[in-house]
């Protein structure tokens, strides 16, 4: 409710225990939050890729960060830079991101998508 005033045509659902059993992956997609748009009355209640608008999704711990801290940007030549780190747990989390985002694509048939990966009190928009 706290997000009612800014986002009016927006729902966004806690779906981080309720996945997307219904997808044709071997695998339960279950972002943190479901965004959906449109009336109240056709918002899920769980995550399903086929009418979602975005996800997002939470990190708290610093080496599941998979970009590059924006200092770093700063201490180098930028041409030189890679902007993703490659840690297990890092590409781990580039995997999730990644898989939301193909369920998304490949469920809607849409030729883009939105993504927000929220650490502490930093967000990325994807």
């Amino acid at each position: 409710m706290a997000m009612k005033p800014f986002a009016r045509q927006l729902h966004f659902v806690d779906t981080h225990a309720r996945g997307d059993l219904e997808n044709r992956y071997t695998f339960t997609i279950k972002p943190d939050i479901s965004v959906y748009s449109g009336p109240s009355t056709t918002k899920p209640t769980n995550c399903d890729v086929e009418l979602i608008n975005m996800h997002v999704k939470f990190k708290r711990y610093p080496w599941d960060d998979p970009f590059l801290p924006h200092s770093a940007y700063k201490q180098e030549k930028r041409e030189e830079l890679c902007f993703v780190l490659s840690g297990r747990n890092q590409q781990n989390t580039l995997g999730q991101i990644g898989a939301y985002a193909a369920a998304q694509l490949g469920s809607q048939f849409h030729m883009h998508c939105f993504s927000i990966f929220i650490m502490y009190d930093f967000a990325h928009i994807i």
